[in-house]
């Protein structure tokens, strides 16, 4: 079952690097306009959730890491928040024609 868990890991972590270089690529796109920020802040979560999983690989052998993995993911959510939140913004500003 740790094989299982280890590939499903890797798995993950590579679709989330490439979600990350896809929100750069268009954040990169955008440059200069309204939704160039709101990518790259999003472009950042899949980095903070490879950090997570990261030290998720080594949890079984210290306390400390659980926590750090915590931390993780509560940062990970909060990008993905502000991220969101930013595009938000934007669209609101949009409609307002400000």
């Amino acid at each position: 079952m740790d094989a299982l868990k280890l590939a499903i890991d890797i798995f993950g972590m590579v679709f989330a690097l490439g979600m990350s270089s896809y929100a750069l690529l268009l954040s990169k796109a955008l440059k200069g306009g309204m939704l160039e920020k709101p990518f790259r802040i999003l472009a950042l979560s899949p980095l903070v959730f490879v950090l997570g999983e990261l030290v998720d690989s080594f949890e079984a052998t210290s306390e400390t890491l659980v926590v750090i993995h915590d931390v993780f993911e509560v940062a990970f959510v909060a990008v993905v928040f502000l991220g969101i939140l930013s595009i938000y913004k934007v669209w609101k500003r949009w409609q307002l024609g400000t």
